[in-house]
């Protein structure tokens, strides 16, 4: 149901959060599982955790693997844990995929998710608010059906906006936290235009795809 990808490097992907956020889903589902594709120096590490916290059940290690998408297909949720990012390939893949994604704040995941749009950004480093996104979305069906089906109609309206130089607006749900608290959140909703209202035939080709570029002008 879940799906970790990355170099397994302890302290950078945050591999002890991610071993703390997924006792906690499974305390609340207990059949929940995880799939980690990569290969690293945490690799030991993990296994020790996963051992530990006799959660083998749970948690399968795959190593590297030439054909991640397959893994990709099979998963409900991309989660990333990282203490730093750079550019985040897996979250791309993910969304390539049309795989939510739900990760802590920090420099990849803010440059390429946009909570409630293609992905849930969690505050650094909430491992509580992380799991509790985690659990909601596993075990609220109509609410991940929601989710899953605005996210790819987001991506259908992001893929076609740049024909259009008028905002496109669609409201979002975001949360926040509760004022005069330091790790309660509440859920509020915002209108967010998702295009950038620059057509392509304002654009010079240098700043557009090839496929763009084909699909527009042939």
């Amino acid at each position: 149901q879940l799906l970790f990808v990355g170099r397994l490097n302890t302290h950078v992907k945050g591999l002890d959060y991610l071993i703390e956020i997924m006792e906690r889903v499974i305390s609340i589902i207990p059949d929940c599982s995880l799939v980690i594709v990569g290969k690293g120096a945490g690799t030991a590490y993990l296994e020790k955790k996963i051992a530990e916290k006799k959660l083998e059940k749970n948690i399968q290690m795959v190593g590297f693997q030439k054909d991640v998408e397959s893994y990709y297909l099979g998963s409900k949720l991309l989660l990333s844990t990282s203490r730093w990012e750079g550019f985040g390939m897996s979250l791309l893949e993910a969304m390539a995929n049309s795989v939510p994604c739900i990760a802590f704040e920090n420099d990849g995941p803010n440059d390429i998710i946009q909570s409630e749009l293609n992905g849930i950004l969690v505050p650094k480093f909430n491992i509580e608010l992380l799991s509790d996104k985690i659990i909601e979305y596993l075990t609220d069906e109509e609410k991940y059906s929601d989710y899953l089906d605005s996210f790819k109609i987001q991506g259908i309206i992001k893929k076609y906006s740049d024909y259009i130089r008028y905002p496109i607006k669609m409201e979002l749900e975001k949360s926040k936290l509760k004022e005069g608290t330091e790790n309660e959140y509440e859920t509020y909703k915002e209108e967010e235009t998702i295009n950038s209202m620059v057509p392509l035939w304002k654009k010079s080709k240098k700043d557009i795809t090839e496929e763009e570029y084909n699909s527009f002008y042939n």
